[in-house]
């Protein structure tokens, strides 16, 4: 098992209430990126961004279970972010657009820091 914890709720990420569920503190922001399964070459642009995920609308949402690399500029600071796909909406469905949402895996701590930041 893990040692590791939630920096949020500061429970163990291999016990995790909400593991494999879509993070209650999200946060809109849209930011531009790049993101792929090998390196990131496609673009999308964030709808939404919690400390462990976030949601990317993007014309061909990957598979989910897939793994996937994002590439992100966030304050002036490019990072690089590997996430899992969790889900995808293929077509749009009103006004929710095609994306595709993503867990992170093993967020650094600039990213958490500016999802903290960002006013709710």
């Amino acid at each position: 098992m893990s040692d590791r914890i939630c920096e949020t709720c500061c429970a163990p990420h291999a016990t995790h209430p909400r593991r494999g569920l879509a993070p209650l503190h999200r946060k809109r922001c849209r930011l531009t990126l790049r993101w792929g399964p090998d390196r990131p070459s496609l673009r999308g642009t964030t709808g939404d961004l919690s400390v462990h995920g976030m949601f990317v609308a993007t014309r061909h949402p990957a598979e989910p279970g897939r793994s996937v690399q994002i590439e992100i500029e966030m304050a002036g600071t490019r990072a690089r972010l590997d996430a899992v796909v969790m889900w995808t909406r293929r077509e749009p469905e009103g006004r929710l657009r095609r994306g595709m949402g993503l867990r992170l895996v093993h967020p650094p701590p600039a990213y958490a820091d500016f999802v903290t930041a960002l006013p709710a």
